[in-house]
């Protein structure tokens, strides 16, 4: 491990450092072909955006990632560790969770949760769990939220204190599932700017269907649907969007300016 990676310092000082690994990745659900041969390495201080039409296989990466899903080829490391070992390193939001309004639970319980892996099963929660669960409420922008139940919060509120949750573990990495998903436009932009200020310390992957979403935030992008196409760049040509989203593509519509602009470029030297 890279001496950088210092446990709840999130530090990203040497962006070379490779944190998670992907080589040769096959994944099938019975007979049906998900995921095909995937290759990604992923960097520390990385941002990267993974956009692709439902059922492309998003999630799956992210479950094969965190060892839900064993591949039926291929390789992953996360810091050099197989999976087992690496994915204490993750932080995990999944896509917006429903729950039961009427369950009486605080914010800073929600995000006590990503501190059950450091105490032992009848260990009380130390001091500095309770310390790291201020910092990342803080962090988050909740921190005088804490003793608030969890049903009096806004949708993106809600969605602040999961982010916080996954930050509690003290992660190399934040995996974040469709984080704005079901939340309106201004929203998503304020998420997206927390996440852009958390990026100044944490490597952040996350996928979406959106494209439009994620482009004024991430530093790369890929496309994925089966396939990966992914080149640590920030542009995405047409034919990489065909390739993604087939004849369909022509129905994507705002597609920011900067991702199409090399594509521009080669046309016009031709």
């Amino acid at each position: 491990m890279s001496e950088n990676h210092t446990n709840g310092n999130y530090a990203v000082g040497n962006v070379s450092s490779e944190i998670i690994r992907i080589n040769n990745l096959w994944v099938r659900y019975e007979q049906e072909l998900v995921l095909q041969n995937i290759n990604l390495s992923v960097y520390q201080g990385d941002y990267i955006g993974i956009i692709g039409p439902n059922g492309g296989g998003k999630t799956t990466l992210f479950k094969v990632i965190l060892g839900l899903i064993s591949p039926q080829q291929g390789e992953i490391q996360i810091l050099g560790q197989p999976v087992t070992k690496g994915r204490r390193y993750i932080g995990y939001v999944p896509q917006i969770m429903q729950f039961d309004t009427a369950f009486p639970i605080t914010v800073a319980d929600v995000v006590r949760m990503g501190r059950l892996g450091k105490p032992t099963l009848l260990k009380r929660y130390s001091k500095r769990d309770e310390q790291v669960v201020q910092r990342v409420l803080d962090q988050v922008g909740l921190g005088k939220w804490r003793d608030r139940a969890l049903s009096e919060l806004s949708g993106g509120q809600r969605q602040r204190v999961y982010i916080a949750r996954a930050l509690a573990t003290e992660p190399e990495i934040l995996l974040l599932d469709e984080p704005t998903a079901n939340l309106d436009q201004d929203v998503s932009a304020t998420l997206y700017e927390l996440l852009h200020q958390l990026n100044q310390f944490v490597t952040i992957l996350l996928i979406s269907h959106d494209i439009g979403a994620i482009s004024s935030s991430v530093k790369t992008v890929g496309c994925l649907n089966r396939t990966l196409h992914y080149h640590g760049s920030d542009q995405v040509t047409s034919e990489m969007l065909e390739q993604t989203y087939g004849r369909t593509v022509q129905q994507l519509v705002h597609v920011p300016q900067r991702f199409l602009a090399q594509h521009q470029q080669d046309n016009h030297h031709d």
